[in-house]
């Protein structure tokens, strides 16, 4: 799934940027991978370029609302690493 919402903003040109989202099902997994489960979620990150096709992002979610009455109090920290070929 794709974010509902995605705000981006270069904090420091070229190096740094910032970015918020809400997020439906993406972000925070519940009860493992291959099930129906979704949630919404929002959260905010940080990207920064390593190189021209390499860049990593510090994410924290926080779980807003899901449709299984799971428990959903917790804080997610994600780290990505991407590589765009």
């Amino acid at each position: 799934p794709l974010p509902w919402l995605d705000f981006n903003r270069e904090l420091v040109k070229g190096y740094l940027s910032g970015f918020l989202f809400v997020d439906h099902g993406a972000t925070v997994n519940i009860k493992g991978a291959g099930t129906d489960n979704t949630l919404l979620s929002a959260g905010a990150g940080i990207q920064i370029p390593l190189t021209e096709n390499f860049n990593a992002q510090f994410v924290v979610g926080v779980p807003l609302a899901d449709d299984t009455n799971a428990d959903i109090d917790d804080v997610r920290f994600h780290f990505f690493a991407q590589y765009r070929f």
